[in-house]
């Protein structure tokens, strides 16, 4: 719709903050290596979905590329520049859009590159978003809906600190857009400044670029707005992932207006929920239990769930001595909320409940003696790849934010 302004242009996704975080930006903007460094980072950018890299999905061939920055001052603004301010110019406009899903989790990165510009963020039903990701084939994304709902929630952990501070960023609910597109976009146009356009509605030809690599599932954007993709979930979930989505995400959902989840307790995990995909079965007990993932930073977990090995699994981090007064710590915070009801159960596969090594005897044998439930539960396939996908980001912390080395001790405080 933004592309179909008569100001703006917008292609295809370009990924372009996700690899620039795994280069040595330093290198790129060498003046003694300009423009050459920069022109083989750019034409290096390829989707893993995609056998084309992003300047050719914008027509553009590596002497074009060259030709451009050889008259730009070395800069990250330059390298972007030189594959979507050719677009614009073909059409006439004077501005460009970007946008790529995975931006969520480099936005302070975009500020510091471009302090002025305006992001905007949308929201959606994190139960439609999670239904509409499993069928996507994206290499990063989940391929189960409990999966999706977790991939939702880390992204939108990792964005909502710098949605909610930054003053140039715009959300927009989905839902919104297609109850009232005309009122939802004037909006958005105010806010970027520019007039609103009657033609943003006909996205026919902005489609074209947009979606210039034929990506499947983005085949409706160049037609009407489909209202019936507001609500998805109330005609497609089961009972069992209706109380799935409230265990993972409930809180969120009441957050952003999209209802209000059923009372659950709080089930605190360690290392964090994303292991729960590594192993289904604790999530089946959660959601049997009645027990949820997230808290509201005051009340008392009525269980704590650890999952694989404690060193492999990173419940514990630091020096000798740090792991060593940490261990302490959970042994004697555990049973003293073992002895007021707190439920603890420790998933792991084959061999990590007996895993060698120090840390791993000590943290075994507290949990052990606190009357721990061990379950041995097969690894799902895939599960590390999948992490690594989403986490493919070096500057990425843990799950919340969380120190690592306090982990165990975040599950029973």
């Amino acid at each position: 719709m933004l592309g179909a302004h008569p100001a703006m242009s917008c292609g295809t996704e370009t990924d372009f903050f996700h690899f620039l975080a795994q280069a040595e930006v330093a290198a790129l903007l060498d003046p003694g290596r300009w423009p050459e460094a920069a022109v083989d980072f750019l034409f290096s950018m390829v989707q893993a979905a995609e056998k084309q890299p992003v300047p050719e999905q914008y027509g553009l061939s590596r002497p074009q590329v060259t030709a451009y920055l050889r008259g730009r001052e070395p800069s990250v603004v330059a390298l972007l520049d030189a594959v979507v301010a050719p677009a614009m110019a073909a059409k006439g406009g004077h501005r460009w859009v970007e946008k790529t899903p995975r931006h969520i989790l480099h936005l302070p990165a975009i500020r510091r590159a471009f302090p002025d510009a305006p992001i905007v963020r949308i929201l959606r039903d994190p139960r439609d978003v999670a239904l509409s990701t499993v069928k996507t084939p994206w290499q990063w994304a989940a391929r189960d809906f409990p999966g999706a709902l977790l991939m939702w929630r880390f992204c939108n952990v990792e964005g909502e600190p710098f949605c909610a501070a930054d003053g140039h960023t715009y959300t927009l609910h989905y839902e919104e857009l297609l109850r009232e597109p005309e009122v939802t976009l004037a909006a958005l146009c105010e806010f970027l400044g520019e007039p609103y356009s009657a033609a943003m509605l006909d996205t026919a030809v902005s489609y074209t670029s947009v979606n210039s690599i034929g990506e499947r599932w983005k085949e409706k954007v160049g037609g009407p707005l489909d209202p019936s993709r507001a609500g998805v979930w109330e005609r497609e979930l089961t009972v069992e992932q209706r109380r799935i989505a409230d265990c993972l995400v409930g809180d969120l959902i009441q957050k952003y207006g999209y209802g209000a989840p059923q009372p659950l307790r709080y089930a605190a995990i360690t290392p964090d929920p994303l292991a729960l995909l590594k192993y289904p079965e604790a999530l089946t007990w959660l959601v049997d239990e009645g027990l949820r993932v997230w808290g509201d930073g005051r009340e008392a977990a009525a269980a704590a769930l650890f999952f694989g090995a404690p060193d492999r699994a990173g419940w514990v981090a630091g020096g000798p001595w740090q792991r060593l007064v940490a261990v302490a710590r959970l042994r004697a915070d555990l049973r003293r909320r073992v002895c007021r009801g707190l439920a603890v159960r420790w998933f792991a596969a084959a061999g990590e409940h007996a895993a060698a090594g120090v840390v791993n005897h000590l943290l075994g044998g507290v949990l052990r003696g606190c009357g721990a439930v061990q379950v041995e539960t097969p690894a799902v396939a895939g599960y590390k790849q999948w992490r690594h996908n989403l986490r493919h980001n070096p500057r990425l912390g843990q799950f919340h934010r969380v120190n690592v080395a306090d982990a165990c001790l975040a599950a029973v405080a």
